[in-house]
């Protein structure tokens, strides 16, 4: 009971264990180790407390600022697109057109990350169980060794298995694209790509932008400096 109040609000995530199949170099350790059939069962114990201290830590964990951008630009950025030159928004398409929203674009649009087709935003709910993933992946990388972990890497890592099998990506192109053959973790590390190049390029902006937050007074020649997809920088900053 302890440990089930403690997750109530556990997020669900879809991931396609098939996909993740062991490597040569796994499947020769674990014959290396026992040639035994049979399913053995460890006896580990009771870690529900472990369970529980965990989850707790993560519920208060404070939020990152850039953990913070990159949730508004899966939220907001990745929302906003252009059709005839004016911007509207991929979730007013998707509300208008179902799964068809992709189709008021011209034939083979691609815009900035190449995901103008590919990808609608993630839902508020669905941001929230990407920052707390990525908290968790981070727990994981430091436990195996890790020194120094990227927000951002870990936010774009944690997208890619919450929304892989959403419901965000367009169906018809993962399935008719060559590139991805039905793969949706491939399509997931396609956007990831793109959306690294987009914080990329506005590295300098984003700098501008916090060092204008820390000064504490709004400047339009920095808020100005972001529009189309990165204009919800000016109203988060």
């Amino acid at each position: 009971n302890d440990l089930g109040r403690a997750l109530k609000d556990r997020m669900h995530v879809i991931v396609d264990m098939d996909y993740f199949k062991p490597t040569a170099g796994d499947s020769s350790r674990i014959l290396a180790d026992s040639t035994n059939p049979r399913v053995e069962f460890g006896q580990a114990g009771d870690k529900s407390q472990e369970f529980i201290k965990s989850a707790e830590e993560i519920k208060a964990r404070p939020l990152d600022w850039q953990k913070l951008l990159v949730a508004n630009y899966l939220l907001h950025g990745l929302d906003y697109c252009e059709v005839g030159g004016r911007p509207t928004s991929k979730t007013k398409l998707s509300n208008a057109l179902g799964p068809n929203w992709y189709t008021v674009f011209d034939k083979g649009s691609n815009a900035a990350g190449s995901d103008q087709t590919l990808v609608l935003p993630v839902s508020m709910r669905a941001a929230k169980s990407v920052i707390r993933l990525s908290h968790a992946l981070e727990d994981i990388a430091k436990s195996k060794g890790a020194t120094k972990v990227s927000p951002i890497d870990s936010m774009l890592n944690a997208w890619k298995f919450v929304s892989a099998y959403s419901g965000v990506l367009n169906e018809h192109v993962v399935k008719q694209n060559a590139n991805y053959n039905g793969d949706r973790y491939k399509v997931m590390d396609a956007l990831i790509q793109g959306t690294r190049a987009q914080f990329e390029q506005q590295q300098q902006n984003i700098e501008a932008g916090m060092n204008m937050v820390a000064d504490g007074e709004l400047k339009e020649s920095v808020l100005n400096k972001f529009s189309g997809r990165w204009g919800f920088m000016k109203d988060t900053l």
